[in-house]
């Protein structure tokens, strides 16, 4: 089987070589000039599809991107249940995980506040927990009472 092109290229020689009756010349015409018409549009059809397919690949890698983002978004929400903007006192766990961090502390009887560095945990004589920021002890028991910590300054 022939491809279209050539079946073009040889009904051109046939009208050139006159090898064609006069009346069949006009009829061979007119195929001609519907196959070439044929050609330019079955072209240009491919070159549609092949813009077609690039502009889906590049839609599918995007929205492949966009569900990856979403994903490590929704993980974020569900493991840090407060908004950026929000700023909730910390809570003991959530210190001890801090070890070596800078946190906002506040001296709720005073008016000292600013930034430290958790320093360690440990149990006193009297088995009381407490951690050291700063070189200085803050109590577990006295955390909301007499001071308290923040992941970022306050206003």
């Amino acid at each position: 089987m022939k491809t279209l092109d050539e079946v073009i290229k040889a009904l051109e020689k046939c009208m050139a070589d006159d090898a064609i009756e006069s009346e069949g010349v006009y009829l061979a015409a007119d195929a001609l000039h519907y196959l070439k018409a044929f050609r330019d549009a079955k072209n240009a059809l491919d070159a549609e599809r092949e813009k077609t397919i690039e502009a889906y690949c590049q839609w599918k890698d995007a929205r492949e991107k966009l569900v990856a983002q979403t994903s490590r978004m929704m993980w974020v929400d569900k493991h840090f249940q407060f908004e950026i903007s929000d700023n909730p006192p910390l809570t003991w766990d959530e210190l001890k995980t801090l070890e070596g961090k800078p946190i906002w502390l506040e001296l709720l009887k005073g008016s000292w506040k600013g930034w430290d560095v958790v320093g360690g945990f440990t149990d006193d004589d009297f088995g009381d927990v407490m951690a050291t920021v700063h070189g200085d002890d803050y109590y577990f028991a006295d955390l909301g009472k007499t001071w308290q910590a923040y992941r970022k300054e306050r206003e």
